[in-house]
């Protein structure tokens, strides 16, 4: 049976958005449909339809007659991102508590414990159940100006966690953080479930140009004073 159009856009899409966050696919790098089509096994339309939804997330750069290009983001904007999230989501966290359904709030917490206590975790598997909290706590908050604020910054926001996550053992400090946000939730704890978010935020800021300043010179196809 033969899949539709619709799905082969939807696969090649999740594929390439994967690679870009996970710096499989650096900045810079060009998104040719000719052999990513074949790499995929499916024609160039499905891969030319994902490429124009990553643009529209802010991951690809379309230049006519030039072609599709993997998007830099100015370190400069990442800081400013996370001194506005420094602000936002510690409170934000603390609106949530007592309001976020217990039941969830509980199998987000089993997942981050299931992936700490895994032998070796992927970093998706790290990334996923954190951005499950933070979703989570921005639904239950009920503020829909700062869902929307947050969620505009959100293709961003991943891409500066997953360039953290390269640093070693960071991926596990900031589950541990995470875990450590849905128990204070769990208490009923307002004021320590936002303490907690405002040092995670920290955490993945300081990793995340830490990393930056570490690596000195940028890679192949990377552009100074950017990430991933």
């Amino acid at each position: 049976m033969r899949m539709p159009r619709r799905s082969l856009s939807d696969q090649a899409y999740r594929t390439l958005r994967s690679r870009i966050l996970s710096r499989r696919l650096p900045p810079g790098t060009p998104l040719l449909e000719i052999p990513l089509a074949e790499e995929l096994e499916m024609s160039r339309t499905p891969v030319r339809e994902a490429i124009r939804r990553l643009a529209q997330d802010g991951l690809v750069d379309l230049w006519p007659s030039k072609g599709a290009f993997v998007r830099d983001i100015p370190l400069r904007r990442i800081r400013e991102i996370f001194e506005i999230r420094l602000l936002v989501e510690p409170h934000v966290t603390a609106l949530a508590c007592g309001r976020l359904p217990r039941d969830r709030l509980e199998r987000v917490a089993t997942a981050l414990r299931r992936v700490l206590q895994a032998s070796e975790p992927t970093a998706d598997e790290f990334h996923r159940a954190g951005d499950e909290l933070h979703a989570l706590i921005l639904r239950a908050a009920g503020n829909e100006a700062m869902e929307q604020w947050i969620s505009q910054f959100r293709t961003e926001i991943d891409r500066a966690c997953y360039f953290a996550m390269r640093r070693p053992g960071i991926a596990q400090r900031l589950a541990a953080q995470h875990l450590a946000v849905a128990e204070r939730l769990l208490a009923g704890d307002a004021g320590g479930a936002a303490a907690a978010m405002g040092e995670h935020i920290a955490t993945v800021r300081d990793s995340v140009l830490g990393s930056e300043a570490a690596e000195g010179a940028p890679a192949a196809g990377e552009a100074p004073g950017a990430i991933a």
